[in-house]
């Protein structure tokens, strides 16, 4: 199965599907981001926004073996999303620091395109100034 079908239960109608690139091995609702994220078997984590029906991509995480079972943890302002592989290990992955714009900027993701105010936050609020020399 490579499509996720989402239903809005008020109005009893068909949100629009997700299509996957592999097949799909879990899926898990994050609460906190208004996400899912979906374990599929091209050793990928893929976070979509579900907010108001727009099913929109936000992120991918590599992982290093075939992640068969996700589980949503936050306790005590820690977001976890724990995953566990098909070689018996168990992974913990920091949702917080993973949506944060520091990270997205430090690992050079490059679906990332940062808006002016975080490009400005991230260069510690100062615009590069130009220097020149009368003469």
């Amino acid at each position: 199965m490579k499509d996720v079908r989402i239903y809005d239960a008020l109005k009893m109608k068909q949100e629009p599907k997700i299509s996957c690139s592999g097949v799909i091995n879990a899926i898990e609702f994050i609460s906190e981001r208004n996400a899912i994220a979906i374990s599929l078997s091209d050793l990928t984590i893929r976070f979509y926004e579900v907010l108001n029906g727009s099913n929109r991509f936000l992120r991918t995480l590599h992982v290093p073996s075939t992640q068969k079972c996700l589980s949503y943890v936050k306790r005590k302002k820690k977001e976890l999303l724990f995953s566990g592989g098909t070689q018996g290990a168990v992974f913990a992955w920091n949702i917080e620091l993973f949506f944060s714009f520091d990270y997205k900027a430090q690992i050079g993701d490059p679906d990332y395109v940062p808006n002016q105010d975080q490009a400005m936050a991230g260069s510690g609020g100062r615009k590069k100034q130009e220097v020149t020399r009368d003469q």
